[in-house]
């Protein structure tokens, strides 16, 4: 498997955790108009990656890759029937 560009946006209260504990060597980021810190990684997406990600709730939005954004939306999905 080939390395992906994976895009994530992060909230304006978590990006300055995300800007001094990296999740990736690879990650290149910038802050927006709005304060929310935009990143790149170039790296494998995986199990870690998703855990990871999950664990930020809704202080992240993925970008992309759109298989990425899938699997995170399904599996947060999944979470919220446990509350039914």
């Amino acid at each position: 498997m080939a390395p992906e560009k994976v895009e994530l946006i992060f909230s304006a209260d978590q990006s300055s955790y995300i800007k001094t504990k990296p999740l990736h060597p690879s990650q290149k980021s910038y802050l927006l108009d709005n304060h929310e810190l935009h990143i790149v990684l170039n790296l494998i997406p995986n199990y870690e990656l998703e855990t990871t990600l999950l664990s930020f709730g809704e202080k992240v939005k993925i970008v992309s890759p759109v298989s990425l954004k899938s699997k995170i939306k399904q599996r947060l999905n999944d979470a919220a029937k446990q509350y039914d």
